[in-house]
């Protein structure tokens, strides 16, 4: 009996012949085996906005406000503060000024994936024209501001981004779903792969050495492959790779007179081109 007291039910003791133990009325049982960290996890480990794009940002704050009425009232105290002190956004900085990707179609994939159906759709893939296949939907994953769709298609596995489908529709029909399939080592190991394919334009800079630390973070593809110590001028080399030509130009062009084109020459000569032909301009 005191070890139910000290854990918070609320025993009442009668005295005399007919008395003894009296569970106090209409108690029901509440969730004191949570622990602070346990209780963090829960208020911060699912990001709103995609909730909201999935339909579910509303429900979240139901079983939020019943489960916060069901905690303890010390725990109570710490729930709310964690709420009011911690912000988890998973939208980053570099998409800031990108519109919003249209996700129309994310809470039929949603039900598709939940219900294990087939969906026929529309996609436009970057390089062709929209075209209507059949997938059988496995799984969804957020990722930098979009939504993507991993499914089954005629034997192998695939990858939409959810804004390029132009049409939806769920089937009757049952997805067949691999055995064993793991969606975040799948995801995992498409990116890698993803990282590994892309083809790759290398370059070699000479750089100011104070501007050399924001070649790094200046835009996610492209990469710094290796820099040398600065010379007696207060220049160093630098070797990078880019995913385009024509995006590398651009990309040297806005460090202006603070780097120099090294090799390859082709490079060279665009950027000198594209530098006269924005003088012109700018006249």
């Amino acid at each position: 009996m005191e070890a139910l007291c000290a854990a918070g039910v609320p025993l009442i003791a009668e005295c005399g012949v007919h008395g003894g133990w009296v569970l106090a009325e209409a108690y029901q049982t509440r969730l004191t085996g949570l622990s602070p960290a346990e209780i963090q996890a829960i208020f911060l480990g699912i990001p709103s906005k995609q909730l909201d794009q999935l339909g579910l940002g509303k429900s979240l704050e139901g079983a939020r406000a019943k489960l916060m009425a069901a905690l303890p009232i010390l725990h109570q105290h710490d729930a709310a503060f964690v709420r009011e002190r911690i912000y988890v956004d998973g939208t980053p900085w570099a998409r800031s000024n990108r519109p919003e990707e249209d996700v129309s179609y994310l809470s039929l994939l949603h039900e598709a994936v939940w219900q294990m159906r087939q969906v026929r759709m529309t996609y436009e893939a970057s390089d062709d024209l929209p075209t209507e296949r059949v997938i059988h939907p496995l799984g969804l994953v957020a990722k930098s501001g979009a939504w993507y769709v991993v499914a089954l298609r005629d034997g192998e596995m695939r990858t939409y981004r959810i804004s390029r489908i132009k049409a939806a529709e769920m089937l009757d029909a049952p997805t067949q779903r691999p055995a064993h399939f793991d969606l975040a080592a799948y995801w995992q190991q498409s990116v890698k792969a993803m990282i590994t394919d892309v083809p790759r334009v290398a370059f070699e800079l000479r750089a100011k050495a104070e501007i050399v630390q924001d070649l790094y973070g200046a835009r996610h593809w492209v990469r710094v492959v290796q820099v040398k110590p600065a010379d007696e001028t207060g220049w160093c080399r630098v070797a990078l790779t880019y995913e385009h030509f024509d995006q590398a130009c651009r990309y040297v062009l806005g460090y202006a007179a603070d780097v120099e084109v090294i090799a390859p020459q082709e490079l060279r000569r665009a950027v000198a081109a594209l530098a006269r032909a924005t003088a012109q301009v700018n006249q």
